[in-house]
C-alpha cells in the first residue's frame, strides 16, 4: 500500500495536521482530542520505510515546521493586526523564532530515530523500541523547548488529551512529559502493528493480498504488543479515577476543616487600546470592584456550615498600568470597596526609582500597608523583549519591554503562602512546582490573551495552565482579561469557567491544601530517566561499533 515512494512525504504531512487538530484550532475549546493517539503513526510509519539520509532530516523538518505553525498561527494574527509590525518583520520573525528551532529539532527526531533503529540490536523488529526507545527520544527533544531560549514549550503532546481527565490525573506522578511519553508510546505501539500487517512493506508489491491473513495471525503474533496499547491506556485511566475520588474527598474534609477560601476571577473585558489609555484608569479600577462584589455571595453547599470564609479576589494582568497613580492611596480606596478580609491579587506594572523601565507585576493587597508584589520573571520572547535587540538596533522594538523580575512565585500573605506566575509562566511545570515546594497552598495566574483575539490561543492557555494544578494538587485561580478564566481544581476540573470577550466575575469555593505529590517532590524525574535511557544507547551502539 506505501511502497517505493508513493505518497511518502504525505504521511508526514498527514501527521502534522492530524497533530494539530487533536487540539483546539479557533477559539472554541473543543477539539477532537483522542487524534493525539494516532497522530504520531502516519510520521513513524514514514520514517519505518525510509533508510537514514538528508530526506529523513527534512521530513522530520517538515513535520516540526508545520506543527509549530499550525500551533502557534495566532503569532501572526498579534504581531500584524495587535501588534502593528510589518508583515516583512512578521516573516522573519515567524521563520527565525519559530519555523527554524522546531525544524532542527524534529529533524533531529526524524535522525536518531533512524539512527537508532539501524544500529541498536534487535530494534528492527523489537516492540522495546517503540515501547521505551522512542518515547524516550520524544521527551528529550521535547524539553529542550523549555530550555532553549527564544523557545516556548508550547503545545507538547500531552497536552493533547487534557480533555480526558481520568488519563491525566497521572501527571501528579510523572508531570506533562510523563503523559507525552505515553502518548508516543500509544503511537508507537501502533506503528509497531501496523508494520508488521504489510502496510508499509517493501518487499510485497501486493500487501492487500495477505493483509487478511496477516490481521488474523495478529493476535498470535503481537499479543504483547496489544496488551501494551491496552495498558498504556488503562493502567493511568484506573489511577486516574481512583485519584480524583481521593481528591475530591481530600477537597471536602479541607472545607470542613476550615481550609475554604472563596475565590472570584474578574475578567474585565478592557479593550487593549482601553485598558493602555492615559485617562479612564480609576474608571477601570472601578469596573473591577463593581465584578468582584458580584461574587461576595458564599457558594458552599448547602447544609455545610462555614463560618465567613476568608477570600481571593484575582483581577487580570496589567490592569493598575498607571505607574503614577498605583501607590499606598490607591490600595488603601481599593481595599476599603471590597472588604479588609479579602485579598486582592491584581496585575499591574511597576517602576522603580532610577529605573529606564518597568516590571510586569502581580500586586498582593490586603491593605496599604501590607501590600506585596510579584515581578514576572519569564518574560515571552519578541512580545516583553527583542531577543537580538544589538542585532537589530531599532529595527525591532518588543511591544512591551519590560524588566525581567527577580521575586520568588512564592508570597507569604495573611492568606498563607500563594504561588504566582504571569501569563506564559504557567507554561512551565518547574515553576508551579517551585512555588509549590515553597509552601504555595493554592495557584494563582494572570494573563491577557486578548492579543491573539478568537484564535485558538487562549483555548490552548488555559488547557496548558490547568495541568499545573494536577501536577502539584492545587486549585488555580485563573484570570485572562479577556478570557479564557477559570477556578480550576486540584483533579483539572473546572470549578467554574468564563466564556471568551465576555466581562463577568467568576466565583468558586477553593480549598487550600498541603499535600505534596509525587510530581511535585521529584520534579521531571521522566525527562532524566529518558535522557538516561538515551544516553545507555548511545553508548551501546559506541561500544558495538568499537
Amino acid at each position: 500500500m506505501l511502497t517505493g515512494n508513493r505518497c511518502a512525504m504525505l504521511l508526514v504531512i498527514v501527521s502534522a495536521i492530524v497533530y494539530i487538530l487533536a487540539f483546539p484550532v479557533t477559539s472554541h475549546d473543543i477539539s477532537p482530542w483522542p487524534f493525539i493517539f494516532f497522530a504520531l503513526t502516519p510520521f513513524f510509519l514514514f520514517l519505518e520505510r525510509e533508510d537514514l539520509s538528508i530526506k529523513t532530516f527534512l521530513a522530520g523538518s517538515l513535520w516540526g515546521s508545520l506543527m509549530s505553525l499550525g500551533m502557534a498561527y495566532w503569532l501572526v494574527y498579534a504581531m500584524i493586526w495587535q501588534y502593528g509590525i510589518s508583515v516583512a518583520v512578521t516573516i522573519l520573525i515567524m521563520v527565525m523564532g519559530l519555523v527554524m528551532p522546531h525544524a532542527v529539532i524534529y529533524g533531529l527526531f526524524a535522525v536518531m530515530y533512524r539512527y537508532l533503529k539501524d544500529t541498536i540490536p534487535g530494534a528492527a523488529d523489537g516492540l522495546l523500541f517503540f515501547c521505551i526507545a522512542v518515547p524516550s527520544l520524544w521527551v528529550v527533544l521535547e524539553f529542550t523547548r523549555e530550555i532553549i531560549p527564544l523557545l516556548v514549550p508550547w503545545g507538547l503532546a500531552g497536552y493533547g488529551l487534557q480533555p480526558f481527565n481520568l488519563f491525566m490525573q497521572a501527571a501528579d506522578i510523572t508531570g506533562i512529559y510523563g503523559i507525552s511519553f505515553l502518548v508516543v508510546m500509544v503511537n508507537g505501539v501502533i506503528t509497531y502493528l501496523l508494520k508488521d500487517i504489510g502496510l508499509v512493506s517493501d518487499a510485497d508489491a501486493h500487501p492487500l493480498r495477505n493483509l487478511a491473513v496477516r490481521m488474523i495471525l495478529i493476535g498470535k503474533q503481537k499479543r504483547a504488543a496489544l496488551a501494551v496499547l491496552l495498558l498504556a491506556i488503562a493502567v493511568p485511566v484506573m489511577y486516574g479515577a481512583m485519584r480524583r475520588e481521593a481528591m475530591n474527598d481530600l477537597v471536602l474534609k479541607g472545607k470542613a476543616s476550615g481550609s475554604l477560601v472563596r475565590a472570584s476571577a474578574v475578567q474585565a473585558n478592557f479593550t487593549q487600546e482601553e485598558r493602555w489609555r492615559s485617562t479612564g484608569f480609576i474608571e477601570r479600577v472601578n469596573v473591577c470592584l463593581g465584578l468582584a462584589r458580584r461574587c461576595a455571595a458564599p457558594l458552599s453547599p448547602v447544609g455545610m456550615e462555614v463560618s465567613s470564609p476568608d477570600s481571593i479576589v484575582v483581577w487580570p494582568e496589567t490592569v493598575l498600568n498607571s505607574s503614577g497613580m498605583v501607590d499606598t492611596r490607591l490600595f488603601s480606596y481599593i481595599q476599603s470597596q471590597i472588604g479588609g478580609s479579602n485579598l486582592l491579587v491584581a496585575g499591574g506594572v511597576r517602576r522603580t526609582i532610577g529605573s529606564k523601565g518597568v516590571f510586569n507585576t502581580a500586586y498582593i493587597i490586603r491593605n496599604a500597608s501590607d501590600t506585596l508584589f510579584y515581578d514576572k520573571n519569564i518574560l515571552l520572547p519578541y512580545a516583553e523583549t527583542a531577543p537580538f535587540g544589538r542585532l537589530f538596533g531599532d529595527y525591532y522594538t518588543a511591544p512591551a519591554e519590560f524588566l525581567e523580575g527577580g521575586t520568588p512565585p512564592a508570597a507569604r500573605t495573611g492568606l498563607g503562602v500563594i504561588g504566582l506566575s504571569i501569563c506564559f509562566e504557567a507554561l512551565y511545570p518547574w515553576y508551579a512546582r517551585r512555588a509549590v515546594e515553597e509552601g504555595a497552598r493554592i495557584l494563582v495566574n494572570i494573563s491577557n490573551d486578548g492579543w491573539f483575539g478568537r484564535t485558538s490561543e487562549p483555548a490552548l492557555h488555559l488547557r496548558q495552565a490547568a495541568i499545573r494544578a494536577i501536577e502539584n494538587r492545587r486549585f488555580m485561580v485563573r484570570t485572562s482579561n479577556n478570557g479564557y478564566s477559570a477556578i480550576i481544581s486540584p483533579t483539572g476540573e473546572y470549578v467554574s469557567k468564563g466564556g471568551l470577550f465576555t466581562r463577568e466575575c467568576l466565583p468558586g469555593d477553593a480549598v487550600l491544601l498541603d499535600h505534596r505529590t509525587f510530581y511535585t517532590r521529584f520534579g521531571d524525574w521522566i525527562v532524566y530517566l529518558s535522557a538516561a535511557v538515551m544516553g545507555v544507547l548511545l553508548l551501546v551502539i559506541v561500544i558495538r561499533v568499537k
